[in-house]
């Protein structure tokens, strides 16, 4: 197996034949990355509660962590390993959007070699609207 332009060359060797003449190029192009079904980052909103006060901080965050994927091209077992690269969040419609872009490589070696993936993907993630609300002290006497 050789390296080429971000692509495998994958020889056939059935049985104990020769090498195939013919070899069998693979790589992962930006729309089949865009199409496996990668999961979105998730957001989690803090603290977890049912009421939430104007001016008292409310978090949102999400998950970091690479992924990895396997898929089959050209009969050969590809895995692919995603990577989250840039995170934009969205508040402006009282519901958190939250977008991840993902960058890519793929091995078909079990993980020794990895490629690029020429290209990008992104995911998103929503959750229920939250309600912020007003309260205004009193003083009593």
């Amino acid at each position: 197996m050789g390296e080429a332009d971000g692509s495998y060359i994958y020889y056939c060797v059935p049985g104990m034949e020769e090498v195939s003449a013919e070899p069998i190029v693979i790589s992962v192009s930006a729309k089949d990355f865009q199409r496996l079904p990668l999961r979105g980052s998730g957001i989690v909103v803090e603290p977890d509660r049912d009421d939430y006060i104007i001016r008292l901080p409310v978090i949102a965050l999400t998950d970091p962590s690479p992924q990895i994927l396997t898929t089959t091209i050209l009969g050969v077992g590809v895995a692919i390993h995603a990577t989250p690269i840039e995170h934009s969040w969205d508040f402006g419609d009282q519901t958190p959007a939250h977008t991840t872009t993902w960058e890519g490589e793929f091995s078909i070696d079990g993980g020794t070699t990895w490629l690029p993936i020429n290209g990008t993907t992104t995911t998103t993630n929503t959750t229920n609207p939250i309600t912020i609300e007003e309260r205004v002290p009193l003083l009593t006497g």
